[in-house]
């Protein structure tokens, strides 16, 4: 099972730096896992809503309507970190933390910073460790192209498998594809 700590690890030994023995070791290679670790989980899936960070969650209206343009106002979750989906609404905006709409229930489908990262695939880790590595690349190296050399890798290697490995294994197709609005012309969908 996947820990924080092993990430922690994996970041460090990437640095050629010496290894945590726990989270709650006070030398300076922890504090800047603990400095930088949320940090990168948060990036990491701002930029792909992996699987295991998804939550579907109803949200309660508040008392007060929207000053004008909407019926309804919905706090959005303390963890939200991006939204994939509003159940059944066609017409709504994201203001100040709060989904506006006119329909009075609020049922949504999000990327959570609260999750289980023991469910994280070895791909998805891989993509954490380097940019965890890269934000601490310069405190622990003195070296600027060592950051940009892992932040390189995350991207041109690391991210696009994760992704790939993502979409297979979930079967998803991203939003507004032409196969899931059943426009595709090479009959696939035409089953």
């Amino acid at each position: 099972m996947l820990t924080k700590l092993d990430i922690w690890n994996a970041a460090l030994q990437r640095l050629g730096a010496d290894t945590a023995a726990s989270e709650y070791d006070t030398g300076t290679t922890s504090n800047l896992c603990r400095r930088y670790y949320d940090m990168s989980l948060n990036q990491l899936l701002r930029i792909f809503p992996f699987s295991f960070a998804l939550k579907r969650k109803e949200l309660a209206s508040e008392a007060a309507a929207p000053v004008y343009g909407y019926a309804f106002s919905f706090p959005l979750p303390n963890d939200f970190i991006s939204l994939q989906e509003v159940q059944d609404h066609k017409e709504y905006v994201i203001e100040s933390g709060r989904i506006l709409s006119d329909i009075s229930e609020c049922r949504i489908l999000y990327v959570s910073s609260n999750c289980d990262i023991s469910r994280m695939t070895s791909d998805i880790a891989e993509c954490l460790i380097l940019l965890l590595a890269s934000k601490m690349a310069f405190a622990l190296t003195n070296n600027p192209s060592i950051s940009q050399s892992l932040l390189d890798e995350f991207y041109k290697i690391a991210l696009p498998s994760a992704r790939a490995a993502e979409l297979r294994d979930e079967k998803r197709i991203p939003a507004n594809n032409s196969w899931i609005d059943g426009q595709s012309t090479n009959g696939w969908l035409d089953e």
